[in-house]
């Protein structure tokens, strides 16, 4: 995979110049299986762990790669050889969440976010408080939240519903889509815009990894 590829996934010169003379490998998670990573770097798809030193610093959960990560990463042979990162590199948004049980640790749920995309019904599941919790995470997580409405045919008040949810929510940074045959047409035009958008329902907020 050339770094033309990379761009795809988001690189940037900035970090392509961060890299420059580390004798490592730029690339980024794009999956997570307990200890082992999913990796995309020039060299290809690949596996990759933590090194050493980098599990010896650790602190907490937030000092660990995590998926959306760029790491510099040291290649052993083929792509079929588990890599090791030994680097994490800056991250410019954050997207947590209250592990569950008492801890008050938090769970990283994605890196370098730029937008999230927060759904919700508009049927029995509609609660403006959730949502209002869910904007306020997004919002400190550094991306900027995007509500997208769908289940329109079962909403009980479909246009007090959308006005309750617009005004919770007002500014140009938000989109919404009231009608269920929009949302595809509608996401589909805003991910070309940003190459970084995780798409969240209530599950992905409130369930443990």
């Amino acid at each position: 995979m050339s770094k033309t590829q990379l761009k795809a996934f988001g690189l940037t010169s900035a970090l392509e110049e961060q890299a420059t003379n580390s004798g490592l490998a730029l690339g980024r998670i794009t999956g997570q299986n307990r200890t082992l990573y999913d990796v995309v770097a020039e060299q290809g798809s690949r596996q990759a762990s933590v090194s050493g030193r980098l599990n010896n610093v650790a602190i907490d959960a937030q000092d660990y790669p995590a998926v959306g990560d760029w790491i510099l990463l040291r290649t052993l042979g083929s792509v079929a050889d588990t890599a090791v990162i030994e680097r994490v590199m800056a991250r410019h948004s954050l997207f947590l969440r209250k592990a569950a049980g008492r801890k008050t640790t938090a769970q990283i749920v994605a890196a370098n976010v730029d937008t999230i995309f927060i759904c919700m019904a508009l049927d029995a599941n509609y609660n403006l408080k959730r949502l209002e919790r869910y904007l306020v995470v997004a919002w400190d997580s550094g991306a900027t939240p995007v509500v997208v409405l769908t289940k329109a045919d079962l909403a009980s008040n479909l246009d007090q519903q959308i006005a309750d949810v617009a005004e919770m929510a007002a500014g140009p940074m938000w989109s919404f889509v009231p009608q269920l045959m929009r949302v595809g047409e509608k996401l589909l035009s805003m991910c070309n815009q940003v190459r970084r958008s995780p798409l969240l329902d209530h599950q992905a907020w409130e369930k443990p990894l």
